[in-house]
């Protein structure tokens, strides 16, 4: 029951996130105008491009080990701060970096891209998110984070109303990050879960253990987002930043419910950890019931908005943004191939599989390029969301079929979408919740 009301929790943080990251995006691109518009969602891409890097591929791994020794209150906090430092350390490289290859750039935007690197520095500090996600307290968590966003998207409004130059939006994006990182400290206290900041914590073997294990995840997560971004650089290469404004107010409708399922994942994560531990019939069953309603989510989503896709685009963003429509109606089934991506994702960290995940993340990849070379100089931004479309197709579901532990998940795919599945789904919920039968919740 925890477990739901975790969901719960993250899901109502998320559509919030949703309603009025979307609404701000809308005035933001109305204000800013196409152009700058595009600049400003490269800038956003290469921010969550680096954070991937910065993360070093903890995340699932983070839990997964928090959640198996959560009574060991040293070894927990060995774990806590050796994940921290390192994510620091690898900021203040990142930052460094950053500012190196600026020097060499003849662009105006260079400044904005080393000012966004900064937000680094606090992102690190999401691993006290993942701390109360290991201990499935997370309601205090989102109350505090959905404060921060609305925060967040005031700063923006009154940046908009004041008619201020383009960098002061950009530092309000650093901002952000700033306000999210005290809010998960102060809410983790809150929670009262027992941690340390003390640098006697930071434990070699622990960073070795950490790094071997997670090395894939980083290639596996940069390859992931890659070929998600790769579409908004190539547009800018192939085109110019009108076209990548006109394809990210598309993308940003089409991605804003991406949270939902990433929320659900996240507070089931470690009850798939407890029933792989110490129920494995019931595991299965519990896997097959969550891509299940990850997959009838996405397809419900994708119908709704494939109708109503002029009506939002025009009324958030104007007529100007008209052509984003058409590029919205293809690039919101790419949601259906993002849950079960998640989903599977999930289950190769329960089982100590992935390598899994950075192969088919390496085929995503290649695969996106190939697609975006031979559509967008023909059809420009309906050929870069065809290609997302269609190497997400290949990376999440068809590759499953080259290997014998994948083609397991891809038999689990191809069965959530069945009725004989969202009726066992539908039987699940009504024992779980209607009778209240919460042996295993």
């Amino acid at each position: 029951m925890r477990a739901i009301k975790n969901s719960l929790w993250l899901v109502s943080e998320k559509v919030l996130r949703l309603i009025l990251g979307i609404l701000v995006t809308s005035q933001i691109a109305r204000y800013y105008g196409i152009s700058l518009f595009g600049e400003y969602s490269l800038i956003l891409a290469f921010i969550t491009i680096i954070t991937v890097v910065n993360s070093l591929g903890f995340n699932r791994v983070f839990i997964r080990e928090i959640t198996k020794r959560n009574k060991n209150i040293r070894m927990a906090n060995k774990i806590l701060i050796t994940s921290l430092v390192l994510r620091l350390l690898c900021a203040f490289v990142l930052i460094f970096i950053s500012l190196f290859i600026s020097l060499f750039i003849d662009n105006n935007f260079a400044i904005f891209y080393v000012i966004a690197t900064l937000s680094l520095i606090f992102i690190s500090f999401d691993i006290f998110d993942l701390l109360n996600q290991a201990f499935q307290t997370v309601s205090i968590m989102s109350k505090f984070r959905s404060l921060t966003f609305i925060i967040g998207c005031i700063t923006k409004l009154t940046i908009i109303f004041n008619e201020l130059d383009f960098i002061w939006l950009v530092l309000s994006v650093v901002l952000d990050f700033v306000l999210v990182s005290l809010a998960l400290i102060y809410a983790t206290k809150v929670n009262k879960i027992r941690y340390s900041f003390s640098l006697q914590y930071f434990s070699f073997p622990v960073a070795k253990i950490l790094l071997r294990e997670s090395w894939p995840e980083v290639f596996a997560g940069l390859f992931a987002i890659l070929y998600m971004r790769l579409d908004l650089i190539m547009l800018k290469f192939y085109c110019d930043s009108e076209q990548v404004g006109v394809y990210s107010a598309a993308i940003r409708i089409s991605e804003a419910w991406y949270f939902i399922p990433s929320a659900f994942i996240s507070a089931t994560f470690p009850l798939i950890v407890s029933w792989e531990k110490n129920n494995k019939p019931y595991y299965e069953k519990g896997v097959q019931h969550i891509f299940c309603f990850m997959a009838y989510l996405s397809v419900f989503v994708a119908i709704v908005l494939t109708f109503l896709s002029d009506f939002i685009v025009v009324n958030l963003f104007g007529s100007s943004f008209q052509q984003s429509a058409t590029v919205l109606s293809i690039h919101i089934w790419a949601g259906f191939f993002v849950a079960m991506g998640t989903c599977s994702g999930s289950i190769m960290a329960v089982e100590g599989k992935l390598k899994y995940n950075l192969h088919r993340n390496i085929v995503g990849v290649l695969s996106n390029i190939i697609f975006n070379i031979l559509l967008i100089p023909e059809y420009g931004v309906e050929g870069a969301a065809y290609a997302t479309l269609m190497s997400l197709a290949i990376s999440f579901y068809l590759y499953d079929l080259t290997n014998s532990y994948l083609r397991r998940l891809f038999l689990i795919k191809t069965k959530a979408i069945t009725l004989k599945s969202l009726w066992a789904l539908m039987n699940f919920i009504y024992q779980r919740l209607i009778i209240k039968n919460t042996r295993y919740l």
